[in-house]
């Protein structure tokens, strides 16, 4: 283990936590978070602390690195980089069910403020592109022979959105906007946390994340009045100050639908088949019906 002393003012401290890339850091009273990150490069890890404080200084909370002692936002050792986080007030919440409906509304107005943001940072050529569709093709060529016929049908259901998707506006998302990166403190919003893969993409990625790791969480449950509310409640506090054109609207089913078609690829590679099929499920209840779009409609 790197020797924290030697990096950040951190005179005494206690390590806690079992996590193998998180670990809580205690001293004086204080808390801190201590973050591996092994997958991504030199170049990520210093534009995240450009984008976080970029955001900060426009009002938007989130996670940023604390500096070293000799100004700089993570340390490297062997192949791994660490970045030291100062701990947000509150927790976040395991399950989006246990988000009461009314908070959605609070957290459509902070992701909006969130992607207004970052529409005027200036974005570096070679940031790396959320590529959906590229991801979908690749969970596609190694998809187990008993799910092949299904998954290349949704595929070709999804095919036809792929260009209009491919028009819209880039710019920087987290790209990773599940609901447990989302730090409460009761009913107050305090912040978003782990923005170890921001990339290139259209907004409406991280919208449909965020609704297909809500419906996720309800399993798939699409009659519940709760997860209804729930959406309806975020997409009136998103669209606000920043409407979502109808190019968007028509493509949030299709492009949640995709997302959800990793998932279940991916626990199906993986041997995870009770997972798998749940995701199936939840893909062959919304792929024929216009589930978000009938939410949208009546927000």
């Amino acid at each position: 283990m790197i020797e924290l002393g030697s990096y950040w003012k951190l005179d005494e401290y206690e390590l806690a936590g079992d996590h193998l890339n998180v670990l809580r850091v205690l001293s004086h009273g204080n808390s801190f978070y201590l973050k591996c990150r092994n997958s991504t490069s030199k170049k990520e890890r210093l534009e995240e602390y450009r984008i976080t404080n970029y955001l900060v200084e426009r009002g938007v909370s989130v996670e940023t690195p604390i500096l070293t002692m000799d100004g700089q936002s993570f340390i490297e050792s062997g192949d791994a980089h660490y970045s030291l986080y100062r701990t947000m007030r509150g927790s976040s919440t395991p399950n989006g069910s246990m988000i009461p409906p009314v908070s959605f509304s609070i957290l459509g107005e902070y992701l909006s403020a969130f992607h207004s943001a970052l529409m005027a940072y200036p974005m570096d050529a070679d940031t790396p592109v959320w590529d959906l569709n590229g991801n979908l093709q690749k969970w596609l060529s190694v998809v187990a022979p008993e799910k092949e016929g299904w998954a290349y049908r949704i595929s070709r259901m999804l095919s036809p959105y792929e260009a209009l998707y491919g028009r819209l506006p880039v710019q920087l998302v987290h790209s990773d906007m599940h609901l447990r990166n989302f730090i409460w403190d009761g009913d107050r919003l305090c912040g978003m946390v782990d923005f170890e893969r921001v990339r290139q993409a259209p907004r409406l990625a991280d919208i449909a994340y965020l609704l297909v790791s809500l419906l996720r969480d309800y399993g798939g449950e699409l009659e519940s009045i709760g997860l209804a509310r729930r959406i309806r409640n975020f997409i009136k506090g998103y669209t606000v100050n920043l409407p979502l054109s109808d190019e968007e609207q028509a493509l949030l089913q299709p492009l949640g639908t995709n997302i959800l078609l990793q998932y279940a690829l991916f626990y199906s590679r993986n041997g995870f088949e009770e997972e798998s099929d749940c995701h199936v499920r939840m893909i062959d209840s919304l792929i024929d019906g216009e589930y978000f779009s009938s939410i949208i409609g009546k927000s």
